[in-house]
């Protein structure tokens, strides 16, 4: 009896229930293994690995493609366009009818409100100008920063105002001084590719450039809400700017636009698609997106630095001498030639940085790319 009691729990069954005290109801039901987190992120984010047939319709050899999100569409798109063209004329003619001081007050007073209730947008554009003007002036980074809520709402209602505006009014307001650096940069026959960051309005040099005769394309990030996704490129595609959409063949549509001698408006300060790469932004390690210098050294475009400064009456696109990708295009290179160029226009226009997410990471897990 001690033997088969010891054989018992020293088999293979050990730890198990017995079978004879296990219920006969209970023998067939298959237990019902957990979801990994891992597989519920992929219905909503999709990698591709290196070399795999996304990669390889994009371009991209590098092994970092874009990860596309699948996203809800309208169930009614033709009545939701509809509500959306109405939308956009009546308030563009409400806009258009209110005087340019009123324009200006409401402005203050909702970019005054976003500063005291945005408060995860606030503290990272806090922490950003940290790094940028003296932190131990707090007074002046806050003036800053409510400058930059105020410009930012300014241009929700620009962007809005392009609906309806004509194209001599959008050439009237914007002034670009420097448009020969544009010019030399387009004389390759592979496109300009312009490299910025978030600093005054983009979206006026954009539909100023279509007004002078240059096609331009801008990538922009998926947004969860299909009506608001809908609306904000109903209003970029007001006076022709093309829309390209984040996904899997956005960077072969890229080098196509560029191939066909257009141009093509990357922000590198906002990181969208996680797979961009650390780098020494004001003796600080940023992690910047290099979706710019990888797109002009595969397409051997020129790098066109910009920025579209707000002035008391319009705009002002202050262009810069554009850099070649040479004989060997590297993005590393390329990005190390560009970001001397991006430090100087944020710290002429720190005020005007509307960039309320955090661009600096931490030291410890910082690995600056040289």
């Amino acid at each position: 009896m001690l033997r088969s009691s010891r054989a018992a729990l020293s088999g293979p069954g050990r730890g198990r229930t017995p079978p004879s005290w296990r219920s006969r109801s209970c023998r067939n039901i298959t237990p019902v293994q957990p979801t990994p987190f891992r597989q519920l992120r992929k219905r909503w984010w999709r990698r591709s690995s290196d070399g795999s047939a996304e990669c390889r319709r994009s371009g991209i050899h590098s092994g970092r493609c874009f990860r596309n999100r699948t996203l809800p569409t309208p169930r009614n798109a033709p009545a939701v366009d509809a509500l959306i063209d109405g939308i956009l004329s009546c308030a563009s003619r409400v806009l258009a009818s209110l005087p340019e001081a009123a324009v200006r007050h409401a402005v203050s007073i909702v970019g005054a409100c976003a500063y005291l209730f945005g408060r995860d947008a606030r503290r990272a554009a806090i922490r950003n100008r940290a790094f940028v003007l003296d932190r131990h002036d707090p007074d002046r980074i806050s003036r800053s920063t409510r400058r930059a809520f105020a410009v930012q709402v300014a241009n929700y209602v620009d962007l809005i105002r392009l609906h309806a505006a004509s194209t001599a009014l959008i050439a009237a307001r914007v002034a670009v001084p420097d448009v020969e650096h544009l010019a030399a940069a387009l004389r390759s026959g592979r496109g300009a590719v312009l490299a910025t960051v978030h600093i005054g309005d983009f979206n006026v040099v954009s539909h100023a450039s279509l007004v002078r005769g240059w096609p331009i394309a801008i990538p922009v990030e998926n947004l969860r809400s299909p009506v608001v996704a809908a609306l904000l490129t109903r209003l970029r595609r007001a006076h022709g700017v093309t829309i390209v959409p984040i996904g899997p063949r956005t960077f072969q549509d890229l080098r196509d636009h560029l191939s066909r001698g257009g141009v093509v408006a990357m922000a590198i300060d906002h990181d969208v698609q996680g797979t961009g790469e650390v780098h020494a932004l004001f003796g600080q390690p940023a992690r910047l997106s290099t979706a710019a210098a990888v797109l002009a050294a595969r397409a051997r475009a020129p790098i066109v630095p910009v920025a579209c400064v707000r002035t008391a009456d319009g705009f002002t696109a202050e262009l810069q001498p554009p850099i070649a990708p040479g004989d060997r295009p590297s993005p590393r290179l390329l990005m190390r030639a560009l970001l001397p160029r991006v430090e100087a226009m944020i710290r002429r226009h720190v005020d005007q940085w509307v960039m309320f997410r955090s661009v600096f990471v931490d030291d410890d897990v910082a690995q600056v790319k040289r």
